[in-house]
Order: C-alpha cells, then structure tokens, then sequence
C-alpha cells in the first residue's frame, strides 16, 4: 500500500507569493537598470556640458 501526500494550501500559497514578489523585483531591477538609471545618467552628462555642445553630443549618444 502506498501513501501519497499532496502539497497543503497553506505551502501554495506560500509559494505563490514568493514567486510572485521575486517576479516583481526582478522586473523592477530590469526597469532601473535598463531605463531609469541610463536615462538618469544621460540628463546629467548633457548638464554638465556647455550649451552649444549638448546638441552635438544628441545625435552621438544612444538614449533619447
């Protein structure tokens, strides 16, 4: 005879929340780190340029 055992509501429930938290930070860290943060550091490079140079560096740099 054998006796099998299947997971208890309270394991999946656990389990789902957990992935679920995971699944959002993962993809809050892909938004900053693809989005945000180079964004960011585009808007303050083209500060510290002088005026007449920040539309040259426009068209050379990658990010909007």
């Amino acid at each position: 005879m054998r006796i099998e055992c299947g997971s208890t509501r309270e394991r999946k429930i656990r389990s789902t929340l957990l992935f679920v938290f995971v699944a959002a930070c993962g993809l809050w860290f892909a938004f900053d780190g693809w989005i945000k943060y180079p964004k960011e550091n585009l808007e303050g490079f083209r500060k510290e340029l002088p005026v007449e140079e920040r539309e040259q560096v426009a068209d050379v740099l990658p990010y909007p």
